[in-house]
């Protein structure tokens, strides 16, 4: 249907997702490099745990 958000096709990745960024966040980086990071992280690993997406996403944040 039209006007629905892509998101919602997948709630768990979406809510893993949203709060790993929220995590990202909260440590200090900015969004936008945090939603790219976890984006890239969930593309690589899909189906992985928020633990998870936040350690990857740390990694790339961080250059690892």
């Amino acid at each position: 249907p039209q006007g629905i958000p892509a998101v919602q096709a997948a709630p768990a990745a979406s809510a893993t997702a949203d709060d790993a960024v929220s995590a990202l966040v909260n440590l200090g980086y900015r969004r936008q490099p945090a939603e790219d990071a976890v984006k890239r992280t969930l593309q690589q690993f899909p189906g992985c745990s928020v633990e998870e997406v936040i350690r990857k996403a740390l990694a790339h944040l961080t250059g690892r």
